[in-house]
């Protein structure tokens, strides 16, 4: 993470009963696995709060279930089957929004591929090594800059609707959001034998 992003990790088996009134509306119906996943993120993200100065405060869910952080942050929360992962840092003029995703690694079969990647991708895909790898990062790039676009926009995107323009050696990539058609946005992705991880950081004019 860059300086001024603090992340915090954990299991998913959150603990319900450390859950605000607030936020268990969420998940006041939800199964219990949901509601043990949810409180995990919610404690992550209180961590990483904590680790920027603020006390316990509630991160509850807007009608579209995104976190709602207090005023001046931006983080976003993310789990798959066996972590959760959350990140915050304070707003300003080289950060809008964060978004992060965490996947198991593993492949992303060929046929699915058309349903995540536009033909550009494919067709990188279809020359490059571990292919079927890459399209899982792809996937978990793409579920990043979601996060981090959605608090500015509202947009809910197809995947196709965000183009990767590049994955760089060093673990950067660059994305556009074409439903939007005015920024691009830069971050970081990292796969190894567990999990693959994707945080998308800063924002820049197109063109």
């Amino acid at each position: 993470m860059p300086r001024g992003v603090v992340a915090v990790c954990g299991d998913v088996d959150g603990d319900i009963t450390a859950l605000h009134a607030e936020e268990r509306l969420a998940v006041e119906r939800a199964i219990h696995r949901r509601q043990a996943e949810f409180a995990a993120g919610r404690v992550a993200a209180r961590a990483a709060l904590q680790r920027l100065g603020y006390l316990s405060v509630p991160i509850p869910a807007g009608e579209d279930r995104a976190p709602i952080w207090p005023d001046g942050i931006t983080g976003s929360i993310s789990h798959c089957h066996t972590a959760v992962i959350a990140i915050a840092a304070h707003l300003d003029h080289r950060r809008r929004y964060l978004g992060v995703d965490i996947e198991v690694t593993g492949d992303l079969e060929p046929d699915l591929w058309d349903s995540i990647c536009g033909p550009d991708e494919i067709e990188w895909l279809n020359v490059h090594p571990n292919s079927a790898l890459w399209a899982k990062i792809m996937f978990s790039i793409k579920e990043a800059v979601y996060k981090a676009q959605f608090p500015l926009t509202g947009n809910m995107l197809d995947f196709k609707d965000v183009e990767i323009l590049g994955l760089n050696a060093n673990g950067s990539f660059t994305a556009r959001v074409l439903a939007d058609d005015m920024k691009k946005v830069t971050g970081r992705f990292q796969a190894d034998n567990l999990f693959i991880l994707a945080v998308a950081m800063s924002w820049q004019p197109d063109g």
